[in-house]
């Protein structure tokens, strides 16, 4: 695994096309998927305005990651179902890319922000190669 910190400036220098860089409500959950070698190719934390993402997501991209990725929402969604975490669950919506995003996207935007955070943040305090 790539040492932390390393990732987290990486993810704190990265912009998009137009300068903008990785928002505050998915960050973490982007420096989690890098820990684990995810690639990620874009991210929107969602908004309450008329944009199009009122949820949290990432996309990744389509390889060997698949797998890992697979292994690592299962783990965690499996906490969330047996109520060890309070979070929320994730499911991929495949196309030519993975999208990341949380299996319910009715529940409002600061609860779904949240539980982007958390699972970063879990992704990145988890110590063991599990996946």
């Amino acid at each position: 695994m790539i040492k932390l910190s390393k990732i987290k400036n990486e993810v704190e220098d990265m912009k998009d096309m137009i300068g903008t860089p990785v928002e505050p409500h998915i960050k973490d959950l982007v420096i989690g998927l890098r820990k684990f070698n995810i690639e990620t190719i874009s991210s929107c934390e969602g908004h309450d305005d008329e944009n199009e993402w009122k949820y949290p997501w990432v996309t990744i991209s389509i390889s060997e990651e698949v797998s890992r990725i697979i292994k690592i929402i299962s783990w965690y969604n499996m906490k969330v179902l047996t109520g060890e975490i309070k979070g929320i669950s994730w499911v991929i919506f495949p196309k030519n890319v993975l999208k990341l995003m949380p299996t319910n996207k009715t529940l409002p935007l600061k609860k779904l922000q949240r539980g982007a955070v958390m699972f970063g943040k879990k992704l990145q305090e988890t110590k063991f190669k599990k996946f």
